[in-house]
């Protein structure tokens, strides 16, 4: 801009704009510091930030009549940078104007930018303009590192078009919250100022605002619950098991005038994580596409209730428990239920989280907690009188089933896991179950310590430190390390239920049976019953004669092995692999061979000679690396790079909520946000 040709151009330019421009914000000015008062623009006022080498320099111009602040002006080796604080009819905007030469080193540009961006969490709408050189329509870890950092503060690049026509990069750029994208437009223009070109950035001010009415309805609550306390206390005792929950569900939803907690409702308007609707799904079913919600969910619950059969139909299975000795050689002693007191009932009810869903009954934990009195003594009965008859009341046995989707095509119904939210009554009944039979799995030692799902004082993190300590020491030794990772279908939804009988008199739980119902397959993933059932079906895979340690964690299972030659690994996988088979076969489990692959480990310094196929049937395993084992990206280095940037792509997205909801959001409403969403995956 110090050539005065070119800054002649820029006013002949501004002169001859047919709308006022409000700000010009202009990068590697060239300007020196003492020489600013000799470029001046009529009706503006020039804010400087002047190079003191031989290139470099910013420039912003502010419109007279403006209320405009300068708050920060700064120069490090070629970095310039200039925050303005705008006092507009709508509310301030803070406006960040940035250049950063090619030689300043990324890393200290991004923690700049971070301190300059963190200044600003009172203020939440803000723009930032400049040449930052840093081509974001190209993909590199630094393009992805710099949008990253601008997604955590809630901040994104609008402007699409090539702005440095001999590189064909977008260098330029124009980033803006989120909150004002909606009323920003950018044009790019071709000029003579400069080999970049110009953007011209229009802001409305006057952009429609969305109005959202809100309604309330006045409930007498205590009304509501004497009610229902009444209703209770005249519930017969000599009433069956299964009349008295009917009876209890059919008051409550007589009475009720539901009032839902609204806090994660607000939280979640506020974060722009808007419930998708169910009215526009697809769902492809053999050659017909179906689009009636109705006739959509009847489809997904055909498909729950019979995918264990038919997997299990093509299975052929002698059904015999024992055929691989995994079993103890004699069965266990018998388990004894002991009768439950009402004081051990009210603990389980006082320690029910209340965010916990209603099931079919509707019958919320806060109902449950305020008249814990009257069913505490009910349910005592109830889980006494089904310890001495060994019949579970059919009306506790309907489960609320939400599709929950996983990954691939979602007009497929087999890509949905099925999320079972069963009533808190029998939440309170179930915990009662599993506690006694995890005392009586613990006191014989009947749970392979392999087992590290649904186990109190193990976790996700139990296994995979374990697995990556043996992995560690097996480099530190000069060995290799492999890994095989089973994938096996809707593992949870085939658990056969005359196999799972064998198998819990096996353990040592025996005595009662109820009559067959329609499921004949699967334990529901959402009770607290179904994964300690899961864990008893599997617990013998550990006993198999394998070449390889196995862990499990519900149905993720993972082989692990060792050896100074990888072709012995190869090997020895392969054979535990038709083990395998056959075991799961015997089960009723199927192997989803297509989607289970293993995993080499090496220091990256060792070559690896060619390895051999291995082949299952006509199905190739799979070799890959990077594999994700429970949550955790594992990659055949271990190098952590992928884990780490995968981290990063789904933290930043997360700060950008929090910032934006950060101005008006009490603390500890943000500290629950934090928890939920940043640290949990952290």
């Amino acid at each position: 801009m110090n050539n005065p040709e070119k800054f002649d151009t820029l006013k002949d330019f501004v002169d001859r704009c047919s709308s006022n421009i409000d700000i010009i914000v202009v990068s590697e000015t060239w300007v020196k510091s003492g020489d600013s008062q000799m470029f001046t623009l009529n009706g503006f006022d020039g804010i400087f930030s002047c190079r003191e080498t031989s290139h470099g320099g910013l420039a912003v111009y502010a419109r007279s009549d403006l209320n405009v602040d300068t708050e920060e002006i700064e120069e490090d080796d070629g970095f310039h940078y200039i925050r303005l604080r705008l006092r507009l009819g709508n509310g301030p905007l803070s406006l960040h104007a940035v250049y950063r030469p090619p030689a300043f080193r990324f890393a200290n540009f991004v923690e700049k930018l971070e301190s300059k961006l963190s200044r600003n969490s009172k203020h939440p709408n803000s723009i930032l303009l400049g040449d930052t050189n840093v081509p974001v329509n190209l993909s590199s870890n630094i393009v992805g590192e710099y949008l990253r950092i601008l997604e955590s503060r809630n901040l994104f690049v609008v402007n699409n078009e090539v702005t440095r026509p001999a590189s064909g990069n977008i260098l330029d750029h124009v980033v803006c919250s989120q909150s004002i994208i909606a009323s920003t437009m950018n044009e790019t223009i071709c000029t003579d100022i400069s080999d970049h070109n110009m953007i011209v950035t229009t802001l409305s001010s006057s952009a429609n605002k969305d109005v959202q009415f809100l309604s309330k309805s006045i409930v007498i609550h205590h009304q509501l619950n004497a009610e229902f306390a009444e209703a209770l206390q005249n519930i017969p005792s000599t009433t069956c098991a299964n009349e008295k929950i009917k009876l209890i569900a059919d008051k409550y939803n007589e009475i009720r005038n539901p009032s839902p907690k609204q806090s994660w409702k607000f939280l979640n308007e506020a974060l722009g994580r808007k419930s998708k609707s169910h009215d526009n799904i697809t769902l492809k079913i053999g050659n017909e596409v179906q689009v009636d919600p109705a006739q959509v969910s009847n489809s997904i619950n055909d498909y729950f209730c019979n995918i264990g059969p038919q997997l299990a139909a093509n299975i052929a299975s002698n059904r015999d428990i024992q055929q691989y000795n995994s079993l103890r050689s004699q069965p266990s002693p018998s388990l004894f239920l002991r009768p439950a007191t009402v004081s051990e009932v009210l603990l389980e009810i006082s320690n029910l989280d209340s965010n916990k869903s209603p099931g079919a009954d509707n019958i919320t934990v806060d109902t449950l907690k305020t008249h814990h009195l009257a069913l505490s003594d009910i349910l005592t009965d109830i889980f006494n009188e089904i310890v001495g008859t060994g019949v579970y009341p059919d009306a506790l046995k309907l489960a609320r089933v939400t599709p929950i989707f996983k990954s691939g095509d979602n007009s497929d119904v087999s890509n949905y896991r099925p999320i079972s939210t069963l009533s808190v009554l029998n939440k309170i009944l179930e915990k009662l179950l599993v506690t006694r039979i995890s005392e009586y799995l613990s006191r014989y030692d009947l749970i392979s310590p392999r087992q590290y799902g649904f186990r109190k004082g193990c976790s996700t993190l139990t296994a995979t430190t374990e697995l990556l300590e043996d992995v560690y020491d097996d480099l530190d030794n000069r060995n290799y390390a492999g890994a095989l990772f089973l994938d096996l279908r809707k593992a949870f939804d085939t658990i056969d239920h005359a196999l799972l009988l064998q198998k819990l008199d096996w353990y040592g739980i025996r005595g009662h049976s109820s009559s067959k119902k329609i499921i004949t397959t699967g334990v529901p993933q959402g009770s607290n019953l179904g994964p300690l059932m899961f864990l008893v079906f599997i617990n013998d895979l550990p006993q198999l004669n394998l070449h390889g340690k196995v862990r499990l964690f519900a149905d993720d299972t993972i082989i692990s092995y060792s050896h100074s030659n990888p072709l012995q690994i190869v090997e020895w996988i392969g054979n535990d692999l038709q083990v395998l088979q056959q075991y799961f076969d015997c089960n009723l489990l199927s192997l989803n061979l297509s989607k289970t692959s293993y995993m080499l480990f090496n220091s990256g310094r060792r070559s690896i000679p060619q390895l051999p196929l291995i082949r299952i049937g006509n199905t190739i395993i799979e070799r890959v690396r990077q594999f994700k084992y429970l949550g955790l990206l594992l990659d055949d280095t271990l190098c952590w790079s992928p884990y780490i940037e995968q981290l990063k792509r789904t933290l930043a997205p997360v700060c950008g909520a929090i910032w934006k909801i950060s101005a008006f959001i009490p603390t500890h409403w943000l500290k629950n946000v934090y928890f939920a969403l940043f640290h949990s995956r952290l």
